[in-house]
């Protein structure tokens, strides 16, 4: 009928908006996570000082062809029936995703939870140039008790890193034991009940 036949219209014409948008959005992001791989490389091996732990980041996109706008479109106008049947569109950018890889293999399977959380931390302090590159200062650095998985050779790498440049707000449950000037110089917020009194924790 006219009705449906109008609503495939103008289904069609945002998969054609779609698909050219969407052409260069990818390209963003694969120039994006090249320059934040070589980022992440060199500082995961600053962090973990381990030549045997190759990291690597790979965009993985929903199109498995040439970028082209019309390989995008004919994946769009394929699956036409059933993205309206489920009413959601089942292909698309908001499907790719980023994939971590240590020595070749897929990091959330293979590497340990120490190596989980340096390559998050390398991932977060390559976010931290990338951004002062792009805007001329870095922006505040959250670390939800990070220092808890880490082993003493890790924690001094990663303080060295952020020391001098970077405003940090940094969680943990303990700090006695972390000698660095960083930890050592910190305003500290003791957190106890829910009330927070400024002291310096572990440092009586």
């Amino acid at each position: 009928n006219q009705k449906s036949r109008d609503g495939d219209e103008y289904l069609e014409v945002l998969d054609e908006q779609m698909a050219r948008l969407q052409v260069e959005l990818i390209k963003k992001r694969i120039d994006f996570i090249k320059n934040l791989n070589q980022k992440v490389t060199s500082i995961y091996n600053l962090i973990a000082k381990n030549d045997n732990e190759k990291i690597s980041l790979r965009y993985s996109c929903f199109l498995k062809q040439e970028l082209t706008y019309e390989n995008i479109l004919a994946l769009y106008k394929k699956n036409h029936q059933r993205d309206i049947r489920y009413m959601q569109s089942h292909l698309g950018i908001h499907k790719d995703d980023l994939k971590i890889f240590m020595n070749g293999n897929a990091a959330d399977l293979f590497a340990s939870q120490g190596q989980q959380r340096s390559i998050v931390l390398a991932i977060k302090i390559a976010l931290l140039e990338l951004i002062k590159k792009e805007i001329g200062e870095y922006p505040v650095l959250l670390l939800d008790d990070v220092l808890s998985e880490l082993d003493d050779t890790r924690k001094t790498t990663l303080l060295n890193l952020i020391e001098g440049k970077v405003q940090t707000f940094l969680t943990s449950t303990n700090i006695d034991g972390i000698h660095h000037q960083v930890i050592d110089k910190a305003k500290k917020i003791v957190i106890e009940n829910g009330n927070g009194k400024g002291e310096s924790y572990g440092r009586k």
